[in-house]
């Protein structure tokens, strides 16, 4: 399975310059802690909803956490995010380096001006 993933993810990037298929895996890997995120905030207030405050809810809470250890994975996404910003100078860089004479960055018009 691992082996099908990696393949994939090659044939992905294969069109892609190094800085695009960085700033491409690390929004995959943000994307995986955002669903993590959801579920595990999902099945937390359905606890907190149906069941009553006690030892079963502190059961079901330990559960929860054993299940996601990350948790709402707050440093993690910050620690992505951060890197995903890095990421992005690097690609608007990259592309700027690569730019001909007279080329506009966005829109690879010729400056007329």
């Amino acid at each position: 399975m691992n082996e099908a993933v990696n393949l994939f993810r090659s044939l992905e990037c294969s069109e892609m310059s190094e800085p695009e298929a960085v700033v491409y895996r690390l929004k995959i890997e943000r994307d995986a802690l955002m669903r993590s995120s959801k579920k595990y905030h999902f099945e937390r207030l359905h606890i907190q909803r149906f069941i009553e405050p006690g030892p079963e809810q502190d059961q079901a809470l330990q559960k929860l956490n054993e299940t996601y250890p990350l948790g709402y994975s707050r440093k993690e996404l910050d620690a992505v995010n951060r890197a995903i910003a890095k990421a992005i100078v690097e690609l608007h860089r990259f592309q700027a380096s690569n730019l001909k004479q007279g080329e506009h960055f966005d829109s690879r018009r010729i400056n007329a001006g």
